[in-house]
């Protein structure tokens, strides 16, 4: 199925698998909410399977207020903003993402932006990626942001809680895109910028395999604390295999 010209996500909350399905030309600006994705942005129980998406998103959330988000933060990613309980394999981001704003300036929260999914979180199920990739720039360009910024090619971060095993496998992932901030940024807490996975929270072992970033990052802003990672900005359990 293609659609052509949205102004907006397609689904936002579903629960069900997608496949199959590519967007283009996309081009729109998020405002508010907490979570966006092209495609989805709360994918609840379902599996992203053979999607695409192409186009250009501005996210400028001046209006949400910390107590707006959930405790997992704010997801914003190129096809799922949060994914919970399943899996997502051969999917491509083709769309360039513009970052002016997480949240309201005065608040502090964790912020997540992923080329192909922001954040993945409450998992019952053992989540596995495979065959994703990435083509679109992500660019953060915020000025007054108090947040905690995760940046990456494929997956934002992870929120793990009270032992659940978010991830099984992460595989054949690759980024290509350029991932930055602009002069201009300023007063975040911290940002992580990074190829493939910002922030992996994992309570059990994870197999990382054939993970590959081929996108230049770049920082040439000023924020407190500055994490560059070709592959992984943080993680902890997680076994890297034949990555780089």
């Amino acid at each position: 199925y293609t659609i052509k010209g949205l102004s907006a996500p397609l689904f936002n909350v579903a629960v069900s698998n997608i496949k199959n399905v590519k967007l283009t030309d996309l081009d729109y600006e998020i405002t508010q909410g907490a979570y966006s994705g092209a495609i989805v942005c709360q994918l609840y129980d379902g599996l992203v399977e053979n999607c695409s998406v192409e186009g250009k998103i501005n996210i400028n959330n001046t209006t949400l207020a910390e107590a707006a988000a959930s405790y997992s933060g704010v997801n914003h990613g190129g096809l799922v903003g949060t994914l919970y309980n399943h899996s997502a394999t051969n999917c491509t981001n083709d769309i360039n993402i513009t970052i002016t704003s997480l949240v309201a300036p005065e608040k502090s929260l964790k912020g997540a932006v992923g080329g192909v999914i922001g954040g993945v979180s409450g998992a019952e199920n053992e989540c596995e990626f495979e065959y994703l990739v990435n083509n679109g720039d992500i660019t953060y360009v915020g000025t007054t942001q108090k947040a905690n910024v995760y940046i990456s090619g494929i997956v934002g971060k992870n929120h793990d809680t009270n032992g659940q095993k978010d991830f099984k496998v992460i595989k054949n992932c690759t980024n290509y895109g350029k991932l930055s901030t602009s002069k201009d940024s300023k007063n975040a807490e911290s940002i992580l910028l990074c190829g493939i996975t910002g922030r992996l929270e994992i309570a059990a072992d994870v197999v990382c395999d054939k993970l590959v970033n081929n996108g230049a990052l770049t920082h040439n802003g000023t924020v407190k604390s500055m994490t560059i990672g070709g592959v992984s900005g943080y993680s902890s359990k997680a076994s890297f295999t034949n990555s780089k």
